[in-house]
């Protein structure tokens, strides 16, 4: 039986490139969401990694 998983990153810094990247080798992994605290941070990681939509902030 195949697991899927869905995490978050919390934190989008330096290490976050080597994070996400070591997370995304690993089969049956999802990235369901990036936190940081500014978001421009979070938009760049989420645009490079994935193209997703800009990041929006939450209140």
């Amino acid at each position: 039986m195949k697991t899927n998983v869905n995490i978050a990153v919390f934190g989008c810094g330096f290490w976050s490139q080597f994070q996400i990247g070591g997370w995304l080798e690993l089969p049956g992994v999802q990235i369901v969401a990036l936190y940081n605290r500014t978001l421009a941070r979070a938009q760049e990681r989420a645009a490079r990694w994935w193209n997703w939509p800009p990041a929006t902030a939450s209140t």
